[in-house]
């Protein structure tokens, strides 16, 4: 009884929220900014930032969610977790596009939506950015001379490291190769070492001559950063 008497209330609260939405229209306010998550089922899961008024799809149509309906679903998203809606065609000699809200987690308005609904969560403000990691690197030498130095992934350096077949390039401001690091480049050739720490991760800079370096050099959570220099 509560759940139709939920969707009830909101459809007529929906209906006052056309005229109110005429009268908005008129005034010159900002668009109100959502992030809207949108599931059609079996069909595709999209999130993406909108701006209100915004007709959310369902299976065989959308409803409009405007700044009335958005308060509504705030109002009551106890009801749900973190603004959720339904949206979806009620028929019933109705025959609308409406959004229905839950009463508790799990509820949905099935068998009262034809063809289908949509299931829908919505927040105030732009969607977060979604930050893109990409896999780092590490520079090894695949031979003796100076430009043989090659870039592997994490796993493949893991595999190797577990063979003990690693062999982590050296910095040099005379040998010049195709990876340079700062002043200094990374070089696979031989040479003498000058008892300088290189840091080959960041900007090529000597950052220790003594046996704090050494330590960073023979750290194996340090590869790719650190590496002896030679003339």
């Amino acid at each position: 009884m509560k759940r139709i008497f939920t969707f009830f209330t909101m459809v007529l609260a929906m209906a006052g929220a056309t005229a109110n939405g005429a009268s908005a229209a008129e005034a010159t306010t900002a668009p109100t900014t959502v992030c809207l998550k949108n599931q059609i089922p079996a069909v595709s899961v999209t999130t993406s930032t909108v701006t209100l008024p915004y007709q959310v799809p369902y299976v065989g149509g959308t409803a409009v969610l405007n700044d009335s309906r958005l308060a509504l679903i705030e109002g009551n998203e106890a009801n749900g977790p973190g603004g959720l809606f339904f949206a979806g065609f009620l028929g019933f000699g109705v025959n609308i596009s409406t959004l229905y809200l839950p009463d508790f987690i799990g509820d949905t308005p099935a068998g009262l939506f034809d063809p289908g609904y949509s299931e829908n969560n919505v927040r105030r403000g732009a969607c977060a950015t979604v930050a893109v990691v990409l896999e780092r690197h590490y520079p090894v030498c695949y031979a003796n001379f100076p430009n043989s130095v090659r870039d592997v992934s994490g796993d493949e350096l893991r595999a190797m490291l577990a063979k003990g077949s690693v062999r982590i390039p050296y910095a040099s401001m005379s040998q010049k190769t195709d990876f340079p690091r700062g002043k200094h480049w990374l070089t696979c050739g031989s040479g003498t070492p000058t008892g300088r720490v290189v840091s080959t991760g960041n900007g090529g800079e000597v950052v220790s001559d003594n046996s704090v370096g050494m330590s960073y050099v023979n750290n194996p959570k340090q590869i790719g950063n650190f590496t002896l220099e030679i003339s």
